[in-house]
């Protein structure tokens, strides 16, 4: 798959995982973590880097920002902005 292909279809998933994790106008940051994660790695085994993966991230959900101090591993940070 074409690296265009795939910033649409991992865009398209992110929205939906934000959908997702959202129950009653509160997002649920645990479990939206816990998808992003396992999104990641799948984009990763895809060929996206992790900056790509960022920059997509950026788009769907601006303000916040996941952080993967180790490739899967669980030390990730979350950060929220505002």
């Amino acid at each position: 798959m074409d690296k265009s292909k795939l910033f649409s279809f991992y865009r398209h998933e992110m929205h939906e995982i934000l959908i997702e994790c959202t129950h009653s106008d509160e997002l649920y940051l645990d479990e939206f973590e816990n998808k992003i994660s396992g999104l990641w790695a799948a984009a990763y085994r895809e060929g996206l880097e992790e900056g790509e993966f960022h920059k997509l991230l950026d788009e769907v959900f601006p303000g916040h920002q996941i952080e993967f101090n180790h490739l899967f591993k669980s030390d990730k940070v979350i950060k929220h902005a505002g």
